[in-house]
């Protein structure tokens, strides 16, 4: 999903580019906390006022992808978030119950389909969004079963600030937090805020900052991966020093 090609006109936020006083920051830092504080306290539309256009459409869509999904495999959505923050919202309360699924969302054995018709489908769905009486309400249910179904896995903005930031040099408002998932694991995630007028933006995740931390943990040997190969073979990323590996991560949603 992170890999969703985003082209969302900002129509979509409505007023969203018109900053008042209570949405401007003078840190990455305060951004970070009032967009979070904004999206706990259900001010969806004023959390988003305080992001980029490129992040804004991403956290939506992202949002949107994962609880369509999760509602098209007939998962069953979490009634708390791992903070305690119950969740009384359903897809119903965004009309996401009444959507004619394609069969790759609903079929696994069905072949992936392309980024157009991801896109496409994803693209229906934020319509939906734009077109509800209460948009501020619904996007709150959004991003409220979203977080259910995937906390913090996508942006970082429900992660805690780390006092002990990775040294080096990283570009001026990169921020660096601890996010925490649903399945108790946890991870170090840079995320860029950029200075647009009078007030810091958050402009999503901080890739290149990220891609430094890992090739010094990689050169400092931290890395291990030990497993069976299909053949049942032990086999470890240490034991196999001097040699060329390629390693593929993947996964299926």
């Amino acid at each position: 999903m992170k890999t969703i090609k985003l082209a969302l006109n900002c129509l979509l936020f409505g007023a969203c580019s018109h900053l008042s006083a209570q949405e401007k920051a003078d840190t990455p830092e305060a951004a970070f906390s009032q967009i979070g504080n904004q999206l706990r306290e259900g001010e969806s539309v004023k959390a988003l006022s305080m992001m980029t256009e490129e992040a804004r459409r991403e956290f939506v869509l992202i949002s949107v992808a994962a609880v369509s999904y999760a509602a098209a495999f007939g998962d069953e959505f979490p009634k708390k978030l791992p903070d305690g923050t119950q969740v009384n919202v359903s897809p119903a309360d965004i009309g996401i119950d009444k959507t004619k699924f394609p069969k790759w969302m609903t079929d696994r054995s069905v072949p992936k389909p392309t980024e157009k018709e991801m896109d496409e489908f994803l693209y229906s769905l934020a319509d939906q969004i734009e077109k509800s009486e209460n948009k501020n309400k619904v996007l709150n249910d959004l991003f409220l079963l979203s977080e259910s179904v995937e906390p913090s896995s996508y942006n970082g903005l429900g992660g805690k600030m780390l006092q002990r930031k990775p040294k080096g040099k990283y570009p001026e408002g990169t921020l660096w937090v601890q996010s925490h998932y649903k399945n108790g694991g946890s991870e170090k995630i840079a995320l860029r805020f950029i200075k647009q007028k009078d007030t810091w933006k958050y402009a999503g995740w901080d890739g290149k900052s990220m891609a430094v931390e890992l090739k010094k943990f990689v050169e400092n040997k931290n890395l291990n991966i030990a497993g069976k190969t299909l053949a049942g073979e032990e086999i470890s990323l240490k034991g196999l020093e001097g040699k060329v590996v390629l390693i593929d991560f993947w996964g299926t949603w």
